[in-house]
């Protein structure tokens, strides 16, 4: 059984460490503190050498977090990290990583969305945990956490409904959601870990063009999202890699050997008009900017493993009625905050893959509390593109078998060439295989249960 959770209850460590991105000679390691600390992190290799991050600097404008940047790392290379702060050394058998290879043969990576632990806990981030451990034969490479990694809006700190307007209040939710249960900051301080925003991280079907959030408490709706964006620069962006440019702050890319991986920012980019609310008619999830950046990386790599992550999915709906958007339970039925309800956008993305013949491309998604495994069919010319649904990790799944009879139809022309093959009704995070044999890649998409079933999603794609 893994050791139980260290406590730093009399240090200056309030919370953490996270091990954010991970690349073949750099790593970033994150930590919360209780006073402002002067902190650095060594990593050891398997020969002994050690490699010392810059000392960092945690201050009351970032919530006393901070991130160390260790570089001059070996690709595809074993390491055990200490975190040194206020001249004390702070270390687990957990703390410990793998750089990625410069080539890859195969590995195994996790992926999910839709953590919501002080309502509903389910024992995923313990299997998570087994499976990070040096055990498992098919260790974790990575975790990506795609999209609600807090509900600011919902998260049972204050009583369910209760929502966070200043910026502390938002951050005393991602410290409470994040402590609440022992093994997520297990897993997150051993698995190198990239995170996206979704709608939760502010407000329930929240995108900055079309302004969804109220005033609350005397603080208006604009102060409450700058407040939310800065508690996610503080606690989730901060690990990320580099952002593509100063004005996609938000969207990344990294490779894990030859396996090409984009993140996108389905939510600040997003472009609409006021009389499009209700209608589904030129929306845009992307915007111009990240849909260049996006079109360049699919050409790029026209030929690579790649796989798109996007929080919110691509299919999943068809049946779309905006006028329920306003009603109490019956919203989710509206979809005008996905995919499908961004028609135009939406059109204009698999019009460019089909007609470049993109190949070898999986989105990832989150989202919709149904774990789902969907084909998109060629039309023509163009090909098979397919998708992976992972959702909750810890949430309600009570309305996923009235969903599931919605799923895979699409909008507007789309329903005949999408096939869905399978779906998963319960808490779960995804887990993904990789083996390259010659020229083709196999891959085998999962999910796995709190108590740690193994449910396959699809047969083997050889890509």
């Amino acid at each position: 059984m893994p050791e139980p959770a260290k406590s730093y209850s009399k240090g200056p460590i309030n919370l953490g460490p996270i091990l954010g991105s991970v690349s073949n000679d750099e790593a970033r390691i994150w930590i919360k503190t209780r006073w402002p600390v002067t902190f650095h992190v060594n990593c050891r290799g398997p020969s002994g050498m050690t490699v010392t991050s810059e000392e960092t600097t945690t201050d009351e404008q970032h919530d006393l977090t901070g991130v160390a940047v260790v570089t001059g790392l070996k690709p595809n290379t074993n390491y055990s990290y200490d975190i040194v702060a206020d001249s004390a050394s702070y270390a687990s058998h957990d703390f410990a990583f793998r750089t990625s290879p410069v080539t890859t043969e195969g590995f195994c990576f996790a992926f999910g969305s839709c953590y919501r632990p002080l309502v509903a806990n389910n024992g995923v981030f313990e299997q998570l945990y087994l499976a990070c451990c040096d055990g498992d034969p098919d260790r974790l490479s990575f975790l990506l956490m795609i999209g609600d990694q807090i509900y600011a809006d919902q998260s049972g700190v204050h009583g369910v409904e209760w929502k966070a307007a200043t910026f502390d209040e938002f951050c005393e939710i991602y410290q409470k959601s994040w402590s609440a249960d022992p093994y997520f900051m297990k897993v997150l301080s051993r698995c190198p870990t990239y995170m996206i925003f979704d709608d939760h991280e502010v407000e329930n079907a929240w995108f900055k063009i079309r302004q969804r959030i109220g005033d609350l408490r005397g603080v208006s709706g604009n102060k409450r999202l700058k407040n939310a964006i800065d508690a996610y620069e503080c606690y989730q962006n901060s690990h990320n890699p580099s952002p593509i440019s100063e004005d996609l702050p938000y969207s990344y890319e990294f490779s894990w050997g030859d396996v090409r991986f984009f993140v996108i920012d389905a939510r600040y980019q997003r472009e609409t008009r006021f009389w499009h609310q209700a209608f589904p008619y030129h929306r845009d999830i992307l915007g111009e900017r990240q849909w260049e950046e996006l079109r360049s990386w699919l050409e790029r790599y026209r030929d690579d493993l790649k796989f798109v992550v996007t929080s919110v999915p691509i299919s999943h709906i068809a049946l779309q009625f905006p006028f329920l958007g306003p009603l109490p339970g019956l919203s989710r039925f509206a979809q005008v905050d996905q995919w499908p309800g961004f028609a135009w956008g939406r059109r204009r993305l698999i019009k460019f893959i089909r007609e470049h013949e993109i190949g070898r491309l999986i989105f990832l998604a989150g989202d919709v509390h149904i774990s789902h495994y969907l084909e998109f069919l060629p039309t023509g010319r163009g090909k098979k593109f397919y998708q992976f649904t992972c959702s909750p990790f810890a949430n309600d799944t009570r309305m996923a078998r009235i969903q599931r009879w919605f799923l895979a139809d699409h909008i507007w022309g789309y329903r005949k060439n999408l096939t869905s093959l399978n779906f998963f009704e319960e808490p779960c995070y995804g887990r993904v295989n990789i083996e390259r044999s010659g020229g083709q890649y196999r891959v085998r998409f999962s999910v796995v249960d709190g108590l740690g079933g193994l449910f396959p999603m699809n047969s083997e794609l050889t890509l």
